[in-house]
């Protein structure tokens, strides 16, 4: 899975229009980010990546390029 990939995964999984995420974004200013968005996010670097994540980890991420760090891409 690319960066690319991934940020329009996460668009999907914030019920975003593609586009509207960018490495920068900042994930505290986005509504729908919470815990049923960092499930998500872990169920998705599981299925697609085959990697585990953690879930204080995720919560700590303050921009999408601190989810990229985190799941390795």
């Amino acid at each position: 899975m690319t960066q690319e990939e991934f940020i329009t995964e996460l668009e999907d999984i914030l019920s975003l229009e593609e586009g509207e995420l960018t490495i920068n974004s900042n994930l505290k200013e986005l509504e729908d980010w919470d815990s049923l968005a960092i499930i998500s996010v872990i169920a998705l670097v599981d299925k697609k990546i085959g990697k585990k994540v953690n879930v204080l980890a995720l919560k700590e991420c303050v921009s999408v390029a601190d989810l990229i760090n985190i799941v390795g891409l």
